[in-house]
């Protein structure tokens, strides 16, 4: 970056052609634009990071309407919920633009206290039933009404949030395997108020079938 030391150039600011004038005090300093690099001189991290995050943008686009709206836009006032989104999710992408950890993507966040100790299992005398279980720690009849959410995560089509059946006050429900469960199946739990304005953060629980 150039430094202008006389008169020429102190009433420059903002770019011309592919010359940048910015003031600061009473000097004037000037550079030239960057040049756009093309995509065939990026390195091979610049490309695979770029594949990323492209991935998980447009896994957010196809969770505008499930997640990101009325769950993300209300997770921190004043945030946006789709770049919530894509920060929360990105590092379960992998550097092809696909989901490569199951594990570490989220799909709710906010205010609502998550329960103490839940724990899920397959209940042996009836195949394909999860048993879920959990300690309600607030003592008040509004959050015990809350509703347990649940999420199954499918690599061949959009997720979209479950009403379980159970309230906060239940601490416990039953829940129906997918018709057609793989090996590994991840189960993400969380909770929404009973007027649907309030969600808490999830967890994922990764369950192995027999």
């Amino acid at each position: 970056m150039a430094r202008v030391k006389n008169g020429f150039g102190k009433a420059l600011s903002g770019s011309l052609g592919q010359l940048v004038f910015v003031n600061c005090g009473e000097t004037t300093y000037v550079r030239t634009l960057p040049r756009e690099r093309k995509p065939s001189e990026w390195s091979a991290d610049q490309k695979n990071n770029r594949n990323c995050f492209a991935g998980v943008v447009k896994y957010a686009s196809r969770m505008m309407k499930s997640f990101v709206k009325p769950i993300w836009n209300r997770a921190i006032p004043g945030s946006r919920g789709f770049q919530l989104f894509v920060k929360a999710n990105k590092p379960a992408f992998g550097t092809h633009g696909t989901v490569a950890n199951p594990g570490l993507l989220r799909f709710s966040a906010g205010a609502l206290p998550f329960p103490l100790n839940m724990r899920v299992s397959l209940l042996a005398e009836q195949p394909g039933i999860i048993s879920v279980s959990w300690k309600n720690q607030i003592i008040s009849p509004v959050r015990g009404d809350d509703h347990l959410m649940l999420v199954f995560y499918d690599p061949y089509d959009s997720a979209a949030p479950i009403e379980a059946g159970f309230s906060r006050k239940d601490e416990h429900a039953r829940i129906a395997l997918p018709e057609k469960p793989g090996q590994e199946i991840y189960l993400y739990l969380f909770f929404k108020s009973a007027d649907e304005t309030l969600y808490s953060n999830d967890q994922v629980f990764k369950i192995i079938v027999q």
